[in-house]
Formats: C-alpha cells, sequence, structure tokens
C-alpha cells in the first residue's frame, strides 16, 4: 500500500491494525509487514498518531508531533517533527519529560500549547558515572541534576561490571522515574574518562554520534577487495590514458574526487571522477546502515570520525595514485562563457596520474616550479583556465562571496593544541570548488530533465528575523546606508555591498555576520534553488566517501540515468523526503559536535 492509500483511509477515523490490514486487502505476510512498516515511517513523520491499539491522522485532531530537545527547572523545548519549529512549554507537565521524548502537543489557544501523550522511544540515558560518599552508584546528567532530579544506578550490567569508573560516560536504560527520582542500569562504557581525547569523545557521544561501527560493519569491511578485479572494470568506460588527478589538502588521505580535461574547439570538456562507493557499498547492508546512522563524516580538532570504515574510505574506495579505481565521471561539454552545453554520466575506471595538494598547485601557479611532468603541467594550466570561465558565469549570476574562518588545530602526542591555524582559500581549492559545484548542478539538472526525483540540496532566502538582526549590526557599525532593502537582496547585490566595505578586517567581520544571517541550507526532494550559489537546481554528487546523500544521488543515476531501471515516482520521492529531513538533522548534530570541540 502507498502512503496516500493510506492517508486517505485514516481520514477522519481511527482505526486497528487489523481493520487497516481488512480495509487495504493485504493478506500476505509480507503485505503486513510493509503496512506496518509505513505505519512507523508515518509516526515517526508527524502524520500519523496511535492511541493504544488505534491508528489516526494528527492533522485530525489538530495534533503535531515533537521532540524533547532541551530542558530546564522550568520549561521544556518542543521541537517540532518535521519542520523544526522550536516550542516551549512550561508548568507540571514538563516536569515528568525527559530530553528525546516524543510527544503529542496541540495548541489550545494562540501561543499555548500542551503536551498530551507522550512516547518514550528508547528510555536511554549518557551521563557519567559517580560514586556517592556512601557508596551508592549516581548517573550524572547535566539537565536533570540542573532540575532537582537525582539519577541512581541500582544495576550494572555483568559486561562492564569490572571496567566502569568514576568519570566514565555511560549509556544506562531507565528502570524507574517517580517524582525527583530516576533509577537505571548501567548497559555500557561508551568513553573512559582516562582514555585519551576523553574530553572530545564525549562530547561525540553525548550528542548521539556514533564512536565505533557496528560489529557486522568491520566485518564487511575487512572482507573488501584491495584492488579492483577484472571482473569489476567489464563494461565500463576506460578513463586510464587520460591525465587524472586529485587536488586535496596535505593531510587528506580519502580521495573521492578527481579531474581531467582537455581542450573541446573554443571550449572544453571537463570531466569529474567521482569515487564508485555504492559500488562497495550495497543498498541494505550493515556497512549501509551504519552510514545512514552517521549520515556524514565529523572533523574535529584530534580526529576524524569517518562515516565510511578505513578499508574503504582510505582503501578500495580511494582515488589514490597509480591504481585502478572505479568512478561515476560526469563528463561536460562547456563553452568560452563557463555554460555546460552537453553532458553525460558514466561508470568510470581510472588510473589517477598524481597525487597533487592544494599548496602544491598554488604555489605552481604562482608560478613556481613543483617538479611535475610536463602533462600534469599542462591539465593543471587548463583547469585554471576553465575555472577562470566557470568563476566569471558564477559571478554574473550572483553567487554569493561570503568569507568564513575556517581553524585547524595543530596537536601534540598528547593530543594538546600547539597551534591554530586560520584556514584561507587560494587558486586551486576555488578551483576544485568550481568543478565540484559545476558537476553537482549538471547531475541535478541532467535527474530532473528525466523526470527522476532528486534530494537537492537547498538553500532558502534569508529569514526576514536574521536580516532584522544583521540590520541593528549595520546600525552599530554604521554601514546601514548602502546595505539593500529586503525585496531587493540578491547574492550579487549582497557581494556588491561587500566590496562597498574597504577596510579588509571591518569586511571580514561583516562576512563572518552577513554568513549567520542566512538560512541553513538542507536536503529535500522539492528544489527551490540555492540562494547562495545563485543556482536553480544543485544537488550533492562529489563526496560519497564523506557524505550520505552522494550516496543516494549515485543509486539515483546508476538505476534510473544509466540502467533505466522502471521507477516508481511516489516511492522514490518518499523514501528522499524521509532521508532529506534525517540527513539534514545528522548534518546539524556534526556542525554542533564540531563546534563544541572548537570551544573546547
Amino acid at each position: 500500500m502507498k502512503e496516500t492509500q493510506l492517508l486517505s483511509l485514516l481520514k477522519g477515523q481511527e482505526l486497528t491494525l487489523n481493520a487497516l490490514f481488512e480495509r487495504s486487502e493485504s493478506f500476505t505476510a509480507r503485505e503486513k509487514e510493509n503496512l506496518q512498516n509505513l505505519l512507523e515511517t508515518l509516526i515517526e513523520e508527524g502524520k500519523v498518531g496511535k492511541n493504544q491499539t488505534r491508528y489516526f491522522l494528527l492533522e485530525d485532531k489538530g495534533y503535531f508531533l515533537a521532540k524533547i530537545t532541551a530542558k530546564n527547572r522550568n520549561f521544556v523545548v518542543l521541537t517540532v517533527i518535521p519542520s523544526g519549529e522550536e516550542i516551549k512549554i512550561s508548568g507540571e507537565e514538563s516536569d515528568m519529560l525527559l530530553i528525546g521524548d516524543l510527544v503529542y502537543a496541540k495548541e489550545f489557544q494562540k501561543g499555548t500549547f500542551h503536551c498530551l501523550e507522550y512516547l518514550r522511544p528508547n528510555s536511554v540515558l549518557k551521563g557519567y558515572y559517580s560514586l556517592a560518599a556512601d557508596g551508592s552508584a549516581l548517573l550524572s546528567v547535566d539537565y536533570l541534576n540542573a532540575c532537582g532530579k537525582r539519577v541512581f544506578i541500582t544495576e550494572v550490567a555483568d559486561d562492564i561490571r569490572e571496567e566502569v569508573n568514576q568519570g566514565d560516560l555511560v549509556k544506562a536504560s531507565i528502570l524507574t522515574f517517580n517524582d525527583n527520582v530516576l533509577t537505571c542500569k548501567a548497559e555500557e562504557i561508551l568513553v573512559k574518562a582516562d582514555e585519551v581525547g576523553s574530553d572530545i569523545s564525549m562530547i561525540i557521544a553525548k550528542e548521539d554520534a556514533p564512536l565505533h561501527f557496528s560489529k557486522k560493519a568491520l566485518t564487511q569491511a575487512e572482507n573488501m577487495p584491495k584492488e579492483v578485479s577484472d571482473s569489476e572494470k567489464e563494461g565500463r568506460f576506460d578513463f586510464r590514458e587520460d591525465c587524472v588527478v586529485t587536488i586535496d589538502g596535505d593531510d587528506a588521505h580519502d580521495f573521492d574526487d578527481a579531474v581531467s580535461i582537455r581542450r573541446l574547439g573554443s571550449g572544453y570538456q571537463i570531466t569529474v571522477h567521482i569515487a564508485d562507493v555504492t559500488e562497495y557499498v550495497k543498498r541494505g547492508s550493515a556497512l549501509d546502515e551504519d552510514a545512514i546512522t552517521r549520515g556524514t563524516s565529523i572533523y574535529v580538532a584530534d580526529r576524524v570520525v569517518p562515516m565510511l570504515p578505513f578499508e574503504l574510505s582510505n582503501g578500495i574506495c580511494s582515488l589514490n595514485p597509480n591504481v585502478d579505481r572505479l568512478t561515476l565521471s560526469c563528463i561536460m561539454d562547456m563553452d568560452a562563457q563557463g555554460y555546460v552545453i552537453h553532458s553525460e554520466v558514466k561508470r568510470g575506471l581510472i588510473r589517477s596520474h598524481a597525487r597533487l595538494t592544494y599548496n602544491q598547485v598554488n604555489r605552481f601557479l604562482e608560478g613556481e616550479e613543483q617538479g611535475l611532468e610536463k602533462e600534469v603541467k599542462d591539465t593543471l594550466l587548463l583547469l585554471a583556465e576553465a575555472s577562470a570561465c566557470i568563476r566569471r558565469r558564477r559571478d554574473l549570476q550572483g553567487a554569493m562571496k561570503l568569507d568564513s574562518t575556517e581553524l585547524k588545530f595543530h596537536l601534540d602526542e598528547e593530543n594538546i593544541p600547539t597551534e591554530v591555524i586560520k584556514m584561507t582559500q587560494g587558486r586551486s581549492e576555488k578551483m576544485i570548488e568550481d568543478f565540484m559545484i559545476l558537476a553537482n548542478c549538471t547531475i541535478a539538472k541532467m535527474l530532473r530533465e528525466r523526470g527522476i526525483p532528486v534530494l537537492y540540496r537547498v538553500h532558502e532566502f534569508p529569514p526576514l528575523e536574521k536580516l532584522e538582526t544583521f540590520r541593528s549590526y549595520l546600525k552599530k557599525v554604521r554601514l546601514i546606508k548602502s546595505f539593500p532593502k529586503n525585496e531587493n537582496i540578491t547574492g550579487a547585490r549582497l557581494n556588491d555591498f561587500l566590496a562597498s566595505i574597504e577596510n579588509e578586517s571591518v569586511r571580514q567581520t561583516v562576512s563572518e555576520q552577513m554568513l549567520r544571517a542566512m538560512s541553513k541550507a538542507y536536503y529535500s526532494p522539492e528544489d527551490i534553488g540555492h540562494f547562495g550559489l545563485a543556482e536553480k537546481e544543485y544537488c550533492h554528487f562529489t563526496s560519497p566517501i564523506r557524505r550520505y546523500p552522494d550516496d543516494i544521488i549515485h543509486r539515483l543515476v546508476k538505476d534510473y540515468l544509466i540502467d533505466e531501471k522502471k521507477i516508481d515516482l511516489e516511492e522514490v520521492y518518499l523514501y528522499l523526503e524521509k532521508m532529506g529531513t534525517l540527513l539534514s538533522s545528522e548534518e546539524v548534530r556534526a556542525d554542533h559536535i564540531q563546534r563544541e570541540c572548537d570551544d573546547l
């Protein structure tokens, strides 16, 4: 049964599971299982509610689903699913709620909300193990302690009983919750207090980001091939004779994108080669499930928390030099004005001719000799030429030029920061950015033109309330006169405003403040464009080793662009809608972890 049929059945009435089976004519065990799975999905998405044994539409009762995302002594914060709107509820009804609980809530009068029922999906707490003076074990949970509640550990799992110590971060299951006292069972040690880097590990674990891969995923990773087999090469377009290069940071180890180029009349043929990760990470596998729960690799001061295990991210999927690798290759014929006039995508086979660094290429483009082979030099010069065409076209379109400060930490053997470096973009960084954006836009356009649903990367017009906050800031620094009115705001006009600020230090500060006024980009199958890039359609295709949305796009490309499989448009759209919500929230989680670790 499809979602629209199920929602239609529930319209205006409450039905049991058996009643839904009968009305949907679901007779086989598989059909019933699919119906149950669909109901669970719709409950998670805030479309369907469950009252003991009966299902109903939340909108019929004026209810909405929300998650408790913050709590203190006086109120809780609800985050509405799926809109993300935040609402505060105070009073006695908030007292028994915990962060992570799901609630059905309703607005009884404007601005007044009440929780009607709550669900506790996992009954799990995370906190620090400690021993009180009387010998009782306690779980220190910041927000509960602040609310005057005590959490007693009355049971400890056998496999951690001898290991758990003061200050360890543990996961515990709730046993009882009465008034101001909770009891729980310590189930798992997440981070040992005395391990190296425990402060950062604790931040990651407390935000529910997985620190370790599942045993099944690790087993699958260990069994991955070390090199591409002859059978895997069959049916692929052979790019191995082309001068394909990777350009990345000095300390990069996972290379998921490479480029090659040749002159084409007055224009260029640019090919962006992307690691074919989904050839190895099969849909529904343990590796795939782990990647979904992570959503993205997380980069913090002392480590990378990868989306995929080392055997894939640095091994068979990484486009390392002088070895055969499988790719999805986007071939783009571009004119001298920076517009793609023809494109296609192929399953490819490459052999990277050079592993280059941004610093190395920047020095070469500035005229320094870097000991590169002639074909690599020629490739870099042609890439720089093509990039300049793309950059001119992007500037004319009004792509925003906002500077943000990215910091890189150098640590000693004990993970103590010894140096903080402010990262800047040189010519090579901008060059690769141009080609990746070009490929992402091209893939999104190819899918859309074929009528295939796309998981777009969308960026909305700046929220009016944030613009007003930014205007207030500009008044304080006496720059408000040259800032455009809301109805006249475009990326190009914002660029002109920044360019009008002569003092470089002030311009940098204003640029960072302007960045805070922008909307947060997110993933959605609804194409509303990308304000910051000034592009009509845009998706993420170029980083499948570190971003799961890219793997979704790869599967769409292979299934429906290349293999031309039959498509169920509604099923694919609903899947992308669900994954867009999940992956956007996981990206927010990763950003929050990175900020917390930087502050540390």
